[in-house]
């Protein structure tokens, strides 16, 4: 456990922008797969989380866009704090320090909201045809890269801030 402490102090902002970064990473991999099969015809498709609305409908554009966005705002987020104290300082010191983790938070919700609703937006989007159609839809590797990036980043920004400044 002192190593960890003692990495986190000294690296603790590149540990979480590089978690972020693959984070990103995940965004251009295959996200989910959905497989189908009607009447005996089988067929599968993978996604990148942009490519969302591919899998689930037109309609059911997912929140990709914006969790990108959120991980960027939470990047510049760490990095003003870091390099741009006057910056830093103008927001509240009551929740200047919880702004990261919420960001970071919010984005891995809406990401984990878009993976376990995808099976039930293809049904919606099958209306009178979903009670013939068989459908799975399982998490692809991108989804692990969003998911443990966004984890990583989470876990070292609580572990700074609840757990290191205790014992200093």
């Amino acid at each position: 456990m002192e190593k960890v402490k003692e990495v986190i102090s000294k690296n603790g902002l590149y540990v979480k922008l590089c978690a972020l970064a693959v984070a990103i990473i995940g965004f251009f991999m295959d996200f989910l797969k959905g497989t189908a099969e009607v009447w005996g015809i089988k067929d599968s498709k993978k996604v990148s989380y942009f490519d969302y609305k591919d899998l689930v409908g037109k309609d059911n554009k997912g929140l990709a866009v914006f969790v990108l966005i959120l991980i960027i705002v939470t990047i510049v987020w760490l990095l003003a704090e870091k390099y741009a104290k006057e910056l830093y300082e103008k927001v509240p010191a009551g929740i200047a320090k919880y702004v990261g983790m919420v960001l970071t938070g919010l984005a891995l919700l809406l990401t984990l909201i878009d993976t376990f609703t995808a099976k039930s937006r293809i049904l919606d989007e099958a209306g009178s045809f979903a009670k013939s159609i068989k459908i799975s839809v399982t998490p692809q590797i991108g989804f692990f890269f969003i998911a443990i990036g966004l984890i990583v980043a989470i876990a070292v920004m609580v572990y700074e801030e609840f757990f290191m400044k205790k014992a200093k």
